[in-house]
């Protein structure tokens, strides 16, 4: 008579087969971006294989995690619960109708903010045996990270060459420059392509190889063709920061003034070759001014959107909890969003979270300080960090990179 017991007992991954999941992982994710960005570019009417594939990846994380890791699981689970606490109340409290269709509908944003943490504890070692796995994991995904860089280096180029619409940043704006590869949309190459100039900084400094060095350079370089502002003042700001910590100071400034000069006396050219390559912007500019340019609408979405909403919607106990209907409202200024969403006392409990879980590591690290706040400075100006599920396992796989390979203490359950 057949066991069904044993038939759905779950066994521990093959040694092996543990080694090259994550790299499966991301590589999985990554192709099915393009799946999606594909379908979209071909007007399918389902695009949506991405998200699926990162679902289907989540519920298997969240086995493998209470299964064979249940400290982490409990820890996970009490995350989980606090916030999914401060989500309901949030949404009772809301001075609108149809509270059950409003809460089913934002579910998915609940868990977009709570996959960091999936992904966090499913990765974290939590004995020794664990962390010298997750050193042999890391060496895999540092060729996987590699690999990805490379296709969608090829990809981008090739698009910028033969100004093919499938390889741009903003699908359907023709006049909008820039040039993401495989990604999907232009925000998850903002912030992938920014942890790849950290990932290989990180790396060079580790290393000091010369192939680290041309990954560095060529991931500054690639990044400028995204296309976006949140890489752009990036750059700008970890430009500065290697001047001045790696360049002696007479050098930095010889540097700097020579680029000032430069600008200055080509300034009617750069001009020009702004309105010429960023027509959508120009024409932001000149219409609504340069905050509205620089933030690309989100002033307007937080006078126009948040702050009538919760004039007309919140009561007292809103601004603890939070409360928000991101699938018809956004101001896409993640800082603003997350207090949107979960209210000061959620707010202030989920970045408590992250700094003590993965930030108070990195910044332990003097070289990586300084860049990693600049690198957050960003990303709260700009929309969708937390909830942008395809960059998180980038963000991991940087944070464990980091940590173990500059031997910082791994958080143990």
């Amino acid at each position: 008579m057949l066991n069904t017991s044993k038939l759905f007992k779950l066994k521990r991954p093959n040694p092996n087969l543990r080694l090259v999941i994550p790299s499966l992982l991301i590589l999985g994710f990554y192709f099915s971006e393009f799946v999606s960005k594909y379908l979209k570019y071909s007007y399918y009417e389902f695009t949506r294989v991405s998200g699926v594939i990162k679902l289907i990846a989540e519920v298997l994380l969240l086995i493998y995690i209470f299964k064979f890791k249940k400290e982490s699981g409990k820890n996970l689970i009490k995350i989980i619960a606090i916030f999914t606490v401060f989500y309901f109340f949030g949404q009772y409290f809301l001075l609108r109708g149809d509270f059950l269709n409003r809460t089913i509908l934002n579910v998915y944003t609940l868990n977009s903010y709570m996959f960091i943490f999936v992904l966090y504890f499913a990765l974290e070692p939590n004995s020794k045996h664990n962390l010298e796995t997750l050193r042999k994991q890391l060496n895999y995904l540092d060729f996987s990270i590699k690999s990805i860089f490379v296709i969608n280096a090829i990809a981008i180029f090739t698009g910028l060459i033969f100004d093919l619409d499938l390889f741009k940043s903003y699908l359907g704006f023709s006049n909008r420059f820039g040039y993401n590869g495989f990604f999907l949309h232009a925000s998850h190459s903002s912030y992938i392509y920014i942890i790849f100039i950290l990932y290989f900084f990180s790396s060079y400094l580790k290393t000091h190889t010369t192939i680290n060095f041309y990954f560095l350079i060529a991931s500054v370089v690639i990044s400028f063709l995204i296309g976006t502002k949140t890489v752009y003042l990036f750059n700008l700001l970890f430009l500065l920061y290697v001047l001045f910590a790696y360049i002696k100071r007479a050098y930095a400034l010889l540097i700097l003034t020579t680029l000032g000069l430069l600008f200055v006396f080509t300034f009617s050219n750069s001009v020009m070759v702004f309105r010429n390559n960023f027509q959508v912007l120009n024409n932001v500019y000149e219409n609504h001014g340069i905050t509205t340019m620089l933030f690309s609408y989100r002033d307007l979405n937080v006078t126009h959107e948040f702050i009538p909403y919760i004039l007309k919607n919140w009561n007292f106990f809103n601004y603890i909890f939070g409360g928000a209907e991101f699938h018809q409202f956004r101001t896409e200024i993640e800082i603003i969003d997350l207090i949107w969403f979960l209210g000061v006392a959620g707010t202030l409990l989920y970045l408590t979270l992250l700094y003590n879980k993965i930030l108070s590591q990195i910044l332990k690290i003097k070289t990586l300080k300084l860049p990693i706040i600049i690198f957050l400075f960003c990303a709260l100006l700009s929309g969708s960090f937390f909830t942008n599920v395809p960059i998180i396992p980038y963000l991991i796989i940087f944070y464990f990179s980091v940590t173990v390979g500059y031997g910082q203490t791994v958080n143990n359950n």
